[in-house]
């Protein structure tokens, strides 16, 4: 715990926040990282971890983020991440396992990213130079000793290059399609998020997660099955694996602060960034 309150520190100064934590476990680190004002991604491929973290969650009021995942097949947006935390007390993994890992952490990380990986001292030489040519540079390196096994917490920086999205053919385009969760409609798992705006989705346009494109409905003041109108906003979430469109039925423009309040309700769980028309 004192090398994840060392990073910790060091990081926000850097004005770091968005960070996942990869192979959580037993989620304390998720929750030390919480409690430091991180805005945490918990991912693990055990469903009592994530579920336990999802308790918590509940009962802390605190917001979080947490998926159950390969973790060699993160369900995350490119460029999520200002930092990634894996930091596995004394656990084995097959080297050939994490390098396939850190593929995905590479693919997910922002450029100029930090990566804390620990691991046994045995591996450090092998994985270091995967590391380096996966353009990582080391920053920084801790060693320990854990119950009489060397270990190793090092810090590395991802340098590689910056893509601009661009969502010009997105915004402004005329799309219709359905209704399921209309306005005054309660969330189906979280009982206490009711919808004050139609959410549904465009008929025959497929998001991030294999399923037709949701949506957010503006401009319409009453519940409704059915829309028709222009992509007026972009919500592109990053711990997440598709992003979510705005549709105004009046052909109004909104600013981003607009927008961001007309959906707090529930992208107050996501670390987003929203484009407008």
């Amino acid at each position: 715990m004192e090398k994840l309150a060392y990073f910790a520190e060091k990081w926000q100064q850097e004005g770091r926040f968005s960070l996942l934590d990869f192979g959580c476990g037993d989620g304390e680190d998720t929750v030390a990282f919480v409690e430091k004002g991180f805005w945490v991604t918990a991912a693990d491929e055990k469903e009592e971890y994530v579920t336990w973290l999802r308790q918590w969650e509940k009962q802390s009021g605190k917001i979080l983020r947490s998926k159950c995942c390969k973790l060699e097949q993160l369900p995350f947006a490119e460029n999520a991440f200002d930092c990634v935390w894996a930091y596995h007390r004394r656990k084995r993994v097959h080297l050939e396992l994490l390098q396939k890992r850190i593929g995905q952490i590479c693919r997910v990380l922002r450029p100029q990213g930090k990566f804390c990986l620990g691991g046994r001292a045995e591996m450090w030489e092998e994985l270091s130079t995967f590391l380096r040519e996966q353009g990582f540079v080391l920053c920084e390196k801790l060693e320990t000793e854990e119950e009489g096994e060397l270990s190793f917490c090092a810090e590395w920086q991802l340098n590689k290059k910056a893509e601009a999205l661009d969502y010009s053919p997105i915004l402004g385009r005329q799309v219709s399609g359905r209704i399921d969760r209309p306005l005054g409609t309660r969330h189906s798992v979280y009982k206490n998020l009711c919808y004050p705006l139609n959410y549904g989705y465009v008929e025959g346009v497929f998001g991030g997660d294999g399923e037709e494109q949701d949506i957010y409905l503006l401009g319409e003041d009453k519940p409704v099955e059915s829309f028709c109108g222009t992509v007026v906003a972009v919500v592109h979430r990053f711990n997440d694996v598709e992003d979510k469109w705005v549709v105004d039925a009046s052909k109004r423009r909104y600013s981003k602060e607009e927008i961001q309040k007309a959906l707090d309700f529930q992208e107050k769980y996501f670390y987003s960034e929203i484009y407008v028309l």
